[in-house]
């Protein structure tokens, strides 16, 4: 079994809680889940995980503190969390005799130290297997060759898109405004940490009548999204969508919104990660890209 990455592993935590809200944890074993009935009970918290997952409360989970640290890892250390949360953001995936390891784009504080942080060390980690077909590959290396190849969002887009890009901007900035972002982040059960940093964005997109010009965004950000869109391909994080090519479309549109909306290197970079994330989720996918139908008139017009 061999063990690939796309670069080397850079990331620096930056203890913002974002990464303990709006996600599933699954328990890994039994024993976890004993361990976790355990430090609950300790803690003072009931019913943490129901089914074996750990309960979320208005999005956040339930060992999450108001000073938005675990409390398990207050308590005990890291090595007492559950190994998921352990080794997040790192992901490995399973895609047939190759384990991919890289970093979820969707840490909010990546766009920070992708290129500059310290090597994050190895060790054993938690693998999940991609259920994709292996006839997807030829699919996956040609859409992975063209974000090599592009030197920025717009050139990518431009590669990916059989029409126009302009074309293309149109129909996917009228896409955004039918999702009602606003509405979905108004969920009670929607984590603060999307509302934070896709606010902007849900504010912003309803007053756009014509294309914005290109994101006025720092070298850094735009190679971070390509990097970001790159990861989602690469390490099979949106498994609902069968499309490498249509997990890059809706990276990099979400990359430009982004972009046109926030221009700092740090609020980009959570608005970017919040996105990464949203296109996850049921809700948001069910909305962009309600049927086949819509997704060929939004890539072909």
């Amino acid at each position: 079994m061999s063990i690939a990455t796309l670069d080397t592993l850079r990331h620096v935590c930056a203890m913002c809680g974002g990464s303990c809200q709006g996600v599933n944890v699954s328990l890994s074993s039994q024993e976890e889940l004993t361990q976790v009935l355990a430090q609950a009970e300790q803690l003072g918290i009931s019913d943490p995980a129901p089914k074996g997952v750990l309960r979320r409360v208005h999005g956040r989970c339930v060992f999450l503190g108001d000073d938005a640290l675990c409390r398990i890892h207050g308590a005990w250390g890291i090595s007492a969390k559950p190994k998921v949360c352990q080794q997040y953001p790192m992901i490995a995936t399973r895609v047939g005799d190759e384990t991919r390891v890289g970093l979820d784009p969707g840490c909010f504080h990546s766009v920070k130290s992708w290129q500059t942080g310290p090597e994050v060390p190895g060790g054993s980690l938690m693998v999940s297997v991609s259920k994709q077909p292996e006839a997807l590959l030829p699919h996956e290396e040609r859409v992975m060759a063209v974000l090599e190849q592009a030197e920025g969002i717009e050139q990518a887009l431009a590669m990916l898109v059989p029409g126009e890009l302009e074309g293309f901007l149109g129909r996917w900035i009228q896409t955004l405004q039918e999702v009602d972002l606003a509405d979905l982040l108004a969920d009670p059960d929607t984590s603060p940490s999307l509302r934070v940093s896709l606010g902007p964005l849900a504010q912003t997109m309803p007053g756009w009548s014509a294309i914005p010009g290109p994101p006025e965004l720092s070298d850094n950000a735009r190679a971070f999204a390509l990097h970001a869109a790159k990861r989602m391909v690469w390490l099979r994080l949106c498994p609902k969508i069968p499309s490498p090519a249509v997990v890059a479309l809706l990276s990099l549109g979400g990359a430009m919104a982004c972009g046109w909306t926030n221009t700092d290197d740090a609020a980009f970079g959570q608005a970017l990660a919040g996105w990464m994330r949203a296109i996850r989720a049921p809700a948001v996918l069910g909305r962009l890209l309600p049927s086949p139908q819509s997704l060929q008139t939004l890539v072909e017009g």
